[in-house]
């Protein structure tokens, strides 16, 4: 397991791939700290009649609102740094070295996925704590921000484990930019299902549509959730959550089988 791990990182540093995660981190923290400068100063009526004091919660809203949208960055550039590791791993040569293991290819592949996993979500987390941390003392303590962290996180994993599938598919990385991309435009047209199927006439592809709905991940909508929780609203229902997360899984399983039984 270490010998994948320590693969998977010399590749990070030797291919300069740090240097994205501390550009992104460092620019965050920058526009941080000059937001501190700024005071958000609200007209209120109060039992006196009109006065003036601090009305910081639209501007904890903007903080909440910044903070995802660094996330979602983040989420970006790990998957596109990582995306190339799988179809380079399984090249002529490089495959063979791996497959000539005394280990399963279930293990291998299990492995592999950990490996990269340990080192790019790591650092993903690692910068999601900094800019957390520089949050925290420029404008305070804001607990809902670990959950923005946490549900990215798991964004990532999510579109990590349509990359590998295309990967083992295709053998390509320039497919598995292409996949994840479709997927993304396919989720993302899904989302408007209840309106699409206003304008249709035809109850079997109604049920298509629905059905698919259901089927692809919903990533798309982990921002209205993920901000929900971290702002304290409700939230209406965590369906998108529990359904792209065993649409992750049913890939990853079903990857792992046709990479036992593919030819290299």
């Amino acid at each position: 397991m270490s010998g994948f791990i320590i693969d998977t990182y010399l590749e990070f540093i030797d291919r300069k791939k740090i240097i994205i995660f501390l550009g992104a981190t460092i620019f965050a923290c920058l526009m941080i700290i000059l937001s501190g400068q700024m005071n958000i100063i609200s007209t209120v009526e109060t039992s006196d009649g009109l006065g003036t004091e601090q009305f910081n919660d639209q501007f904890n809203v903007i903080i909440l609102y910044a903070y995802n949208f660094f996330l979602l960055f983040l989420t970006i550039i790990t998957l596109f740094s990582s995306i190339s590791i799988f179809p380079k791993r399984l090249i002529k040569g490089t495959a063979e070295y791996y497959l000539a293991r005394p280990i399963s290819r279930s293990s291998l592949f299990i492995k592999q996925i950990l490996g990269v996993v340990a080192v790019y979500g790591t650092v993903m987390l690692i910068s999601g704590l900094i800019v957390h941390g520089t949050i925290s003392i420029v404008h305070g303590n804001f607990s809902g921000l670990i959950v923005l962290l946490l549900l990215s996180l798991v964004s990532y994993l999510i579109w990590l484990s349509i990359a590998i599938f295309a990967a083992i598919i295709f053998g390509s990385t320039a497919m598995a930019f292409i996949s994840v991309f479709i997927v993304w435009v396919i989720q993302l047209v899904l989302s408007y299902h209840d309106k699409i199927n206003i304008l249709l006439d035809s109850k079997l592809l109604k049920l298509i549509i629905n059905v698919l709905y259901y089927i692809f991940p919903k990533t798309g909508e982990f921002s209205d959730l993920s901000l929900n929780l971290a702002m304290g609203k409700p939230v209406v229902s965590f369906m998108p959550f529990y359904s792209s997360v065993i649409f992750s899984i049913a890939m990853l399983v079903l990857t792992s089988v046709i990479f036992n039984r593919k030819n290299y």
